[in-house]
């Protein structure tokens, strides 16, 4: 059986402010810059004045600083602090960022009865990485009977905002047959979707099926070994790189040629209509 995508995504800052004053949007601006200049301790100071003044966005950045060490000391409970703070003035991105920390436990802080508060207050609000984490939550963690329909009904959301991790898994799901029954022909148009956001995992599944042929889909050892070799190309990893070895070794010169070529083409369409 396929295995999804499992891994949770960086936090990062919130890049823009709902502050209407030119000086206090000012204020933010000049934060945001000292952050990305790496003058942790000016953007801790500025981001905490506007705090203290109710800006969102400015709480809720706290919280990402504390849980990622950045001009403070690391401490993930006071992160969670900033982030209830934002969460409860209805910030999306506080309450993906609490069903995170509560559902990966770092420092003992795993409570999954609090990351699906959170997550579904976020997931409720269309927020893809929120509805992405519950997914999964869903899927590995929950051993309730309808958990594999929860979790593909929260990929499908996400998936619908072209949110590729979700459309790779919502593909996997549908290969694996946990998805109503079993149908690759569908798991292959989500997978050329998420491949075309430069999804390697989602490459490498495309990949293996055009090697296989199975499923419906037509056996194509080179689109096969273009999808390896872009995903080898993001990625550097052996899993990629191996397929890519083991569908080479059946080409000759000129087909390795067209596959470069193929290649080349499809990073130059930006991933899109490679095939």
């Amino acid at each position: 059986m396929l295995k999804l995508q499992t891994q949770f995504f960086l936090l990062s800052l919130i890049l823009g402010s709902m502050f209407t004053c030119q000086a206090k949007s000012g204020d933010f601006t000049d934060a945001v810059k000292a952050y990305e200049e790496k003058d942790y301790e000016t953007a801790v100071k500025k981001f905490r004045k506007l705090a203290n003044q109710g800006d969102q966005a400015s709480i809720f950045n706290l919280g990402v600083m504390h849980e990622n060490g950045d001009g403070v000391q690391k401490n993930i409970y006071e992160a969670i602090k900033w982030y209830k703070k934002a969460a409860e003035r209805d910030s999306k991105a506080a309450q993906h960022a609490l069903g995170s920390v509560y559902h990966k436990g770092n420092d003992a802080s795993k409570d999954l009865n609090e990351a699906i508060k959170w997550y579904t207050l976020a997931a409720g609000g269309s927020h893809p990485k929120a509805q992405f984490g519950l997914a999964l939550l869903y899927y590995k963690e929950q051993p309730e009977s309808d958990s594999l329909s929860k979790a593909a009904d929260l990929f499908e959301k996400a998936a619908e905002q072209n949110f590729a991790p979700a459309q790779n898994n919502l593909g996997v799901m549908f290969e694996n047959g946990q998805v109503k029954q079993q149908n690759t022909l569908s798991a292959l148009s989500l997978y050329r979707k998420a491949a075309s956001r430069q999804h390697p995992d989602a490459m490498n599944n495309l990949s293996r099926l055009y090697f296989s042929g199975q499923g419906g889909v037509q056996k194509n050892d080179l689109i096969a070994a273009m999808w390896a070799q872009l995903a080898a190309r993001e990625t550097q990893t052996k899993p990629s790189t191996g397929l890519l070895n083991k569908i080479k070794s059946g080409l000759n010169e000129s087909q390795l040629y067209e596959i470069d070529k193929m290649s080349k083409i499809c990073k130059a369409r930006s991933f899109q209509n490679c095939e």
